[in-house]
């Protein structure tokens, strides 16, 4: 088998054990992971710093498995696929690793680091799943993002980040890489416009007490 570009495929056998659930059954799994190909952008290093917040999602798009909709938009999930983490742990490593390869940050980390952020970045994953419409599969991305002024403890900005990418086919293996362009294009626009806003906010006045 020839793996995508871009496209981390291990094979695992993953189950349950019988000390975790009496008679469950060993299932295999294909287990995909997403890369960044998107070329940083473009900018002058910034001085604040910024924490990055795990995304918060409903089910079943938090999960693991790889979430789609069919046109009768009951949600379901690709047999014996799964991703390499939850989706919002997969959501949130990209966007750090986005950011530390545009070069303009050094304060960076997640919200459970010790770094002390100027801004937190918090953000909802609405959907990431692989849409089918028209006998056709699409893969879906869309990220509620909210800039919050740590100082303040203030949304000093918000915006809701969405792309598609049409797959080469409806099964898995043509799915995942529609997911990756999708998301190296909404995180490319979510990175540069974090940058934006957190410039026009970082040299504002502190009110007064």
């Amino acid at each position: 088998m020839t793996t995508p570009r871009g496209l981390i495929l291990l094979l695992a056998a993953l189950g349950l054990s019988s000390c975790q659930l009496l008679g469950s059954k060993k299932e295999d799994f294909a287990i995909y992971g997403v890369e960044l190909t998107a070329p940083p952008g473009k900018g002058e290093p910034v001085e604040w710093q910024l924490v990055i917040d795990e995304p918060v999602a409903a089910d079943p798009t938090r999960g693991s498995r790889i979430v789609l909709k069919p046109e009768d938009r009951a949600y379901g999930v690709y047999k014996g696929a799964r991703w390499t983490d939850r989706a919002t742990e997969l959501v949130q490593a990209l966007m750090i690793e986005a950011f530390e390869s545009s070069n303009r940050i050094v304060g960076l980390g997640r919200s459970s680091s010790s770094v002390r952020g100027d801004f937190m970045l918090m953000t909802e994953l609405r959907a990431f799943e692989a849409r089918y419409d028209a006998g056709a599969a699409v893969a879906h991305i869309e990220i509620s993002a909210k800039l919050v002024h740590a100082a303040r403890n203030e949304v000093v900005a918000a915006k809701v980040f969405e792309a598609d990418a049409p797959a080469a086919g409806r099964d898995v293996a043509s799915v995942v890489p529609a997911f990756e362009v999708a998301v190296n294009e909404a995180l490319a626009a979510l990175v540069g416009w974090t940058f934006e806003q957190g410039n026009a906010n970082a040299t504002e006045a502190e009110p007064e007490s």
